[in-house]
């Protein structure tokens, strides 16, 4: 009797576990495809792909181009889709990794030019200084880095701040409440920049909506407030660049299943 209580416990357990990732595996983060809409053939071909996707030196390049609009970056990070199952390292790791390599690259050559040109090229910096600045950079967070790496390469630190937050939300579904929190904070900042691209704004309105509605996904289980969630998006929404107009469509089509009947 004993034996059958511990069984109909462990089951009721694996139950409640088998639901929780069913309502995870279909859910705005995952179920809302859309990178079939970049005409980038990176982004092609990593959706394309089966199997396990991971952040190759082609994907980080393109994420890291400066050249390339923030929606084809949002669309790869689309394709490489959701991982849970932790059989290889982290794409929000890899990518906060890169960053930091090229950031302690990018200075140590400026020290030994500065160095060079300060000593008429007798002599090099020692190997204790270099490791001393490659250390510094290990240990800064995720938006330190970032930012960094934006101060010396001149590129779009949100746009940057965006794809990292994207990567890290397709991940993890138990970070959400702190990846939207961060969203909104990020997003609250706008208003004391004085010059911001519109299409960054435009790109975290959208994986703002994503986040919100998992978040409410996660909360409240299966319920019209999701549908709430994209509701207040395109009421709030104003001017909407090609890929967005794109995407809508998708999103509408999915959601149209929280949609309380009138």
């Amino acid at each position: 009797m004993r034996y059958l209580k511990i069984n109909k416990y462990l089951f009721t357990i694996f139950f409640i576990i088998l639901c929780s990732l069913s309502c995870t595996a279909d859910s705005p983060l995952t179920s809302i495809l859309f990178w079939d809409i970049s005409n980038n053939s990176v982004v092609q071909s990593t959706g394309s792909s089966k199997g396990i996707k991971i952040l190759t030196n082609q994907r980080l390049n393109l994420i890291l181009n400066q050249e390339i609009d923030i929606f084809h970056k949002l669309a790869l990070v689309n394709a490489l889709g959701w991982e849970f199952n932790g059989k290889c390292e982290k794409n929000s790791k890899v990518f906060l990794q890169e960053l930091k390599e090229q950031n302690a690259l990018i200075l140590k050559n400026s020290l030994l030019t500065n160095f060079k040109i300060i000593n008429n090229n007798k002599d090099e910096p020692s190997p204790d200084n270099i490791k001393i600045v490659k250390r510094g950079f290990r240990l800064q967070n995720s938006r330190s880095t970032i930012n960094t790496y934006s101060r010396l390469t001149g590129s779009n630190s949100n746009d940057l701040y965006l794809v990292y937050l994207y990567l890290l939300v397709m991940e993890n579904y138990w970070d959400v409440p702190i990846i939207l929190k961060e969203l909104n904070d990020v997003y609250n900042n706008f208003e004391l920049q004085t010059t911001i691209d519109p299409s960054t704004v435009e790109a975290f309105n959208l994986i703002k909506m994503l986040v919100s509605s998992q978040y409410s996904l996660v909360e409240k289980g299966v319920s019209h407030d999701v549908w709430d969630q994209y509701d207040s998006y395109l009421q709030e929404a104003h001017e909407q660049n090609i890929f967005i107009n794109q995407i809508l469509p998708i999103v509408n089509k999915y959601m149209l299943k929280y949609k309380v009947p009138n």
